[in-house]
């Protein structure tokens, strides 16, 4: 697994917007990937070096669809919470 390909996204969500102002942003990561992983990813594209990463695995959600009502699943994600030292910003990622 590249160093790229770890982070998917960067979550847009009102928790992880007040979460910035304390310099922790989130960012939805691969499902192999750990903690090792994540940082380098993160230094890799922003150019900063993450102080500590927590990871969250949210599970998987019924949903019902269909005009039957069936029951189907939303996929699981993993989440990625890191802490920096400065604010990135509107820094713009490396691709």
């Amino acid at each position: 697994m590249s160093t790229k390909s770890v982070i998917i996204g960067k979550m847009v969500t009102e928790k992880v917007t007040k979460m910035e102002k304390n310099n922790v942003y989130g960012f939805y990561v691969t499902e192999k990937s750990n903690k090792d992983k994540v940082k380098e990813s993160v230094e890799y594209v922003y150019g900063q070096k993450p102080l500590k990463v927590n990871i969250v695995k949210r599970p998987k959600t019924p949903r019902r669809a269909g005009k039957q009502r069936r029951e189907i699943y939303d996929a699981g994600k993993k989440i990625a919470y890191v802490t920096m030292e400065k604010p990135l910003g509107k820094i713009v990622a490396r691709s």
